[in-house]
């Protein structure tokens, strides 16, 4: 585990977060991705937090397996920002995207760390 905090550090916080979501009125309300909440209340926020909550338990348990996946695989490897920068740009991406498109639900995250270990693993 200690060579790959960052993949670990996002899997124990997206559970927790997802998981009390799901428990406490309101959270999913507050966290979710709203165009017209970052466009018009400014809850710019909301562009991170929504990468953190999940629909149900099998959306949480495939996507953090994707994550484990890959995380542990490229992290010791590359180093925190193989995992962390295509996280957080798959997060922010893909809300501009859909801020600009259309709303869209798609495992982006896990999609930016694909992207990223394809082209990685050519040269291992």
């Amino acid at each position: 585990m200690a060579d790959y905090p960052f993949t670990v550090l996002i899997l124990v916080s997206t559970i927790a977060v997802s998981w009390l979501s799901w428990q406490r009125y309101g959270w999913i309300d507050r966290l979710i991705f709203d165009t017209d909440a970052v466009l018009r209340r400014g809850e710019g926020y909301r562009i991170i937090t929504s990468g953190w909550i999940h629909a149900d338990m099998a959306h949480l348990l495939f996507n953090m397996f994707s994550l484990w996946s890959f995380g542990s695989a490229l992290e010791p490897v590359y180093g925190p920002q193989a995992v962390l920068a295509p996280h957080l740009a798959g997060i922010v991406g893909g809300k501009i995207i859909s801020i600009d498109v259309i709303d869209i639900a798609v495992p982006i995250i896990i999609d930016a760390i694909a992207g990223d270990l394809i082209r990685i693993l050519p040269h291992v």
